[in-house]
């Protein structure tokens, strides 16, 4: 087997190992997850204004961050020839993924301890508890998920080394019906006149994961064309901003539906930037492939620190909505702040051997 380390989905190979393709979604994904979590202040203003829809652009543009990062994951374990150790799994993976997931589960608990002026030991170790059973800061729902799928993350191996190319495709277009297709449309006429069991036929978000782990893994080992991909990527962000727009505007409050990261949009788009990714990745060269690289080895780090960055940014009045910038511009330069003092938090943690090895 590869000497793998896995944190999450964001997955870091042994570097002569490497993929390209791999480091340059990874390094987008992770600026679209600052992206959506810098540009939702913007939810804020009254709906309709260009200041909502500068904000709303740029979520919706970033929308298929977890789905990419899920793609990442699938493409790199499932790939031909790669074998997957039960041990291995649980002794290092799984476990180190539980390590990080506790310590910086209780680590946002310490900062909000501290923030509301509640610090105590007791207070804190009260928050532990919680931290055990997954009440945790918000974002850390991602480590949540890639649990379960590292769980049966066997199985779904043995399905894609032995299933041939019509086989996956089956078994990809039943998740797409009823883990994307169904839930877009399931509250739309006709759809929201099925009755019954019918309507737990559709996958929730966790096991729809589970589709986009096996869709990486089909677009790194059947690439799409060039034009078909910008296509689709295209398409996927008009469904998701387009749609937002039109039925926000419609119902008077953000209609969330569309920026749902497991929803029609998000797939086309998801598969888009991957497509286009598959293209563009083989053809970096030098400095451009370097940073790629590395803010790909730093993609864990990055997710599991931005929150603390960004709350700190708004108490310094760096943030959108109160940075004196418009929108449109608020939204980049929030997320160039975080995003590089979040890769700096890595370059100072990576030094520490063992939380190196086990915390980013």
């Amino acid at each position: 087997m590869m000497n793998t380390s896995v944190k999450a989905s964001f997955v870091r190979p042994a570097s002569p190992g490497r993929d390209a393709v791999i480091d340059l979604i990874k390094t987008i994904a992770i600026i679209g997850v600052i992206t959506i979590h810098a540009s939702t202040a913007a939810n804020g203003y009254p709906i309709g204004s260009f200041s909502w829809l500068s904000g709303t652009f740029f979520g919706c543009l970033t929308r298929a961050s977890v789905p990419l990062f899920l793609m990442c994951s699938g493409a790199l374990f499932l790939k031909d020839g790669k074998e997957i150790s039960l041990k291995r799994l649980y002794t290092k993976n799984i476990l180190r993924l539980v390590v990080a997931m506790i310590f910086w589960g209780t680590a946002y608990k310490a900062y909000n301890l501290f923030e509301n002026g509640n610090f105590t030991v007791t207070n804190l170790f009260s928050d532990f508890k919680t931290v055990l059973f997954f009440d945790q800061e918000f974002h850390l729902y991602y480590i949540h998920i890639m649990l379960l799928i590292y769980g049966i993350l066997p199985i779904i191996s043995v399905f894609c080394k032995n299933a041939d190319k019509k086989l996956l495709s089956y078994a990809l277009a039943i998740w797409f019906v009823l883990g994307v297709l169904m839930p877009t449309v399931i509250g739309f006429w006709p759809f929201n006149l099925l009755k019954g069991i019918p309507h737990q036929w559709r996958l929730n978000l966790v096991y729809n994961s589970v589709g986009y782990f096996m869709f990486g893994h089909y677009l790194k080992k059947y690439p799409i064309k060039l034009p078909t991909a910008i296509l689709s990527a295209v398409l996927g962000f008009g469904i998701i901003f387009g749609g937002t727009v039109y039925f926000s505007i419609k119902s008077g409050y953000l209609y969330g539906l569309f920026i749902d990261g497991m929803t029609i949009g998000s797939f086309f788009l998801a598969a888009g930037i991957f497509g286009i990714c598959n293209r563009a990745g083989e053809r970096m060269k030098g400095a451009a492939a370097s940073v790629v690289k590395y803010v790909s080895k730093a993609s864990f780090c990055i997710y599991l620190v931005h929150m603390f960055v960004l709350y700190e940014m708004s108490d310094l009045g760096l943030t959108v909505g109160k940075l004196p910038l418009p929108v449109l511009a608020a939204v980049p330069v929030a997320v160039v702040i975080c995003f590089a003092v979040s890769l700096l938090a890595y370059l100072v943690l990576s030094f520490i051997p063992i939380v190196k090895k086990w915390l980013v």
